[in-house]
C-alpha cells in the first residue's frame, strides 16, 4: 500500500499502545464498514464513491497493521496471490472463455 513514512513508522507504537487484539478488532470493524458502503452502492444504487474511498483507505491501512502483527511480508503475500491466481483464478477464466466460444 502507498503509505507515508510517518504513517508506517507510527504503526509499531500504535500496536503497542492499543494492543494487537484491539488493532485486529478495529481492522474487522473497518472491513465491515467497507462492506456496508459497497452494499449501499450495489443494492440501493447509491452514489457513494467518496464513502467507499474513505472505507477502502481505512481497510488498506488496517490491513498493513494486520500484516505487521502477523509478520507477513509483501513478497510472501505477492507469492501467495500468484499461486492463487494460477491455481484457482486462471482455470475459472479459461473455463468461462471456453463456454463463451460455445455460445
Amino acid at each position: 500500500m502507498l503509505m507515508t513514512d510517518a504513517t508506517r513508522n507510527s504503526m509499531p507504537d500504535m500496536i503497542e499502545m492499543r494492543g494487537k487484539n484491539k488493532i485486529i478488532l478495529i481492522a474487522v470493524e473497518e472491513m465491515s464498514e467497507l462492506i456496508k458502503a459497497l452494499l449501499k452502492n450495489i443494492n440501493r444504487g447509491k452514489d457513494n464513491r467518496e464513502d467507499i474511498l474513505m472505507e477502502l483507505t481505512d481497510v488498506s491501512m488496517f490491513l498493513e497493521y494486520v500484516k505487521m502483527i502477523y509478520g507477513f511480508k509483501d513478497e510472501e503475500i505477492r507469492d501467495y496471490q500468484d499461486k492463487v491466481t494460477h491455481e484457482k483464478v486462471m482455470p475459472k477464466i479459461e473455463a468461462w472463455k471456453k463456454s463463451q466460444l460455445q455460445h
